[in-house]
């Protein structure tokens, strides 16, 4: 069989595509990257996208006992995401992908999307449309505004301020290459404030408000442990850049060095401990603390690995081997 692999964004160390999927149809079985909170909807779209010929397909993935379970909900993928996250090499920060089998049906032999995941789907299309607006907005504004080079801001005392463009650049550069998604704390509030908004909206006897108010619950967890993890993401990267300033630098560990990583290694822990804390069975602290531990073996041996060259720098060679 034939195999191929797609990569997510690249970010920091530890920021990588939370996990990965094995999809086999009839002999050829390829590799799919799925976020966390991948639903049903979501893997069959990344399957139909790298089997586009292949037309309805019937989705199992293979349980813990070699079992085959057909897929229909979010909730059968985040099973079979546990089972991969219990079966994890945590001394080496290794999750194995779930595996994942596709057959071809009739169309009618295909179990519908959930509704709760088509109204995801439509409102995140909405949501798209509507970011898209608001950059096409941005540029018009930016272009009637390009003889300014320097932006303003205000302070609470009313003293007006010049921001330098190479702050907002950086910035922008600092988002792009840790991968800390700034704006998804945002996402995940509003989500939880419009949960808590409808049930509020509803009669205090009805049973329908009771779910609302949980869903609410849980979207606000998210948010609070999504912040502590990002926090914690800082430090793990500013160790990791120490590591890579000095292996470029062909320098040994010393013990000022590791001293150095290691606080920032405690810090990193420390805030993914607490994100933990708030939301034991977010997928991404867990991760992030196999990445951590994995890093404080190399520095226990201090062993030091040059960085692999960003897009452009690694020449041809650089290239074959990222094709491979």
């Amino acid at each position: 069989s034939s195999s191929s692999s797609s990569s997510g964004p690249r970010g920091g160390r530890g920021m990588q595509w939370p996990f990965s999927a094995k999809v086999t149809l009839g002999g050829e079985t390829r590799l799919v990257q799925l976020s966390a909170s991948a639903g049903y909807a979501d893997l069959l779209g990344q399957v139909q996208a790298k089997f586009p010929n292949t037309g309805p397909v019937l989705l199992k993935y293979v349980d813990k006992d070699g079992d085959l379970v057909t897929i229909t909900c979010r909730g059968d993928v985040q099973l079979a995401l546990a089972e991969s996250l219990k079966a994890a090499d945590r001394r080496l920060g290794v999750i194995p992908p779930m595996r994942v089998t596709a057959t071809p049906v009739d169309k009618s032999e295909v179990p519908p999307i959930p509704l709760e995941e088509q109204q995801e789907a439509m409102a995140a299309m909405l949501q798209q449309q509507k970011q898209l607006q608001q950059l096409a907005a941005a540029q018009q504004a930016a272009q009637q505004q390009q003889a300014a080079a320097k932006q303003t801001a205000q302070t609470q005392s009313g003293e007006v301020i010049e921001i330098d463009d190479w702050l907002v650049e950086f910035a922008n550069l600092f988002r792009e290459m840790s991968g800390i998604d700034a704006d998804r704390h945002i996402d995940a509030h509003n989500e939880g404030w419009a949960g808590t908004s409808r049930a509020m909206e509803a009669t205090l006897r009805s049973e329908q408000a009771a779910p609302l108010f949980d869903k609410a619950i849980e979207r606000f967890k998210e948010v609070t442990a999504t912040g502590y993890l990002n926090w914690g993401n800082v430090y793990l990267c500013r160790g990791h850049k120490a590591l890579d300033v000095a292996a470029l630098q062909g320098q040994e560990a010393t013990q000022e060095l590791v001293d150095k990583v290691s606080a920032e290694f405690d810090a990193a822990e420390a805030k993914v401990q607490e994100a933990l804390g708030v939301k034991p069975d977010l997928f991404d602290a867990a991760s992030t603390m196999a990445n951590i531990y994995f890093d404080r073996a190399k520095l226990a041996a201090k062993l030091l690995v040059k960085p692999l060259p960003g897009p452009g720098e690694g020449g041809a060679q650089g290239g074959k081997e990222a094709e491979a």
